[in-house]
């Protein structure tokens, strides 16, 4: 009997390998991103020494000569607000505002960044935005987008992290990825990663293509930085009124998958995409259930000696789920085992795998 089960478990594991080439993972693997070097960023707009940046110190000069000096009193208040701000951010919520590494220069010390490149320690959160165009052209737009932003607004490069057009096409936005702190939610840059769709959702959802695009790189976004979507974090923005507890910032939970108006008071990304959000969070959460699974029964230590009764304690975790959200689990096993070379978490992904298989029986 005791060689029978070894046999029929060896078995098992050699047909979990070839289900492997047949397994789609498709659906969530890493979405095309249109680089930034592909749709033409002009690194010139990010210089502090190079001949855009210090034609707006100029100028930005020649207005503080001539401005009139703002009230003592009102200068004041603001600084004092300031501090309070500072305060209250860092002495409650220190490990949301910590960055591990800034740059200021790139490649070379003529290079300077006109606003130093922060790198936050995770990313646990994702926001989205609307953003218009009447362009007909997506390159000439996210070219428009990259110098208003970056001149215009002086904010030195594109607010968001990702843009999605018209069409469904996904790019690159701000420079350095994820990691680097975006300019789009005030108190809430650090640790999150913003997508822009463009269009006036007032009235009208996004069309299908940019549907997909977002549902695609919101589950790329929730793989890859183990977001778990029952999650909640801390958000901040301004009090409103003066009689706010907390004054001059409010803070409170809300969901780690938002739309830009549960950061701020803003419309933004007005109703109709507000809802499709609310239906990606949704759908996807029991995506994040199974990653937890993968992710706690992956991590574990696990020998020859207790394969079997770790097989079986794995058999009832996944007895709940139903064969779609089964199958679903194992392609994400499966995606996981193609980006690891480590033998060890191939073993430990390739039992989790298998009590998956076994429990369908």
């Amino acid at each position: 009997m005791r060689y029978t089960l070894l046999t029929f478990l060896w078995l098992l594991i050699y047909a979990s390998i070839i289900w492997t080439s047949f397994s789609s993972s498709e659906k969530w693997e890493k979405p095309f991103i249109i680089p930034r070097a592909s749709w033409g960023a002009n690194a010139q707009y990010n210089d502090r020494n190079g001949i855009y940046w210090q034609q707006i110190l100029a100028k930005r000069e020649e207005n503080e000569k001539n401005a009139t000096p703002l009230n003592p009193e009102r200068l004041q208040e603001l600084r004092n607000k300031n501090k309070r701000v500072e305060e209250y951010l860092y002495g409650n919520f220190i490990e949301q505002f910590t960055s591990k590494e800034t740059l200021r220069y790139k490649d070379s010390w003529n290079y300077r960044y006109a606003w130093p490149i922060k790198y936050t320690n995770t990313v646990d959160s994702i926001v989205i935005h609307h953003t218009h165009s009447e362009y007909k052209d997506s390159l000439t737009w996210v070219r428009d987008i990259h110098r208003f932003h970056s001149l215009s607004r002086q904010w030195g490069d594109i607010w968001y992290n990702y843009i999605i057009w018209y069409d469904g096409e996904i790019f690159e936005g701000r420079e350095w990825w994820d990691y680097a702190i975006g300019a789009h939610s005030k108190y809430n840059n650090f640790g999150s990663v913003s997508i822009a769709v463009i269009w006036d959702y007032h009235e009208n959802g996004i069309n299908k293509n940019q549907y997909q695009s977002l549902e695609s790189l919101t589950q790329y976004l929730i793989k890859k930085y183990w977001i778990d979507l029952r999650n909640q974090r801390y958000y901040h923005r301004d009090c409103k009124w003066e009689k706010c507890d907390t004054f001059p910032i409010e803070t409170y939970l809300d969901s780690v998958l938002i739309g830009h108006k549960d950061a701020t008071h803003t419309s933004c990304p007005w109703d109709e995409l507000y809802k499709q959000v609310q239906k990606i969070r949704s759908d996807n959460l029991e995506f994040s259930k199974w990653r937890i699974l993968v992710q706690k029964w992956s991590n574990k230590k696990i020998t020859n000696n207790t394969s079997t009764a770790k097989i079986q304690t794995l058999i009832q975790a996944v007895n709940e789920y139903s064969p779609e959200q089964r199958k679903k689990l194992i392609e994400i096993i499966d995606i996981k085992r193609k980006q690891t070379q480590d033998r060890e978490r191939i073993k430990k992904l390739q039992i989790v795998r298998l009590a998956i298989i076994l429990s369908q029986k």
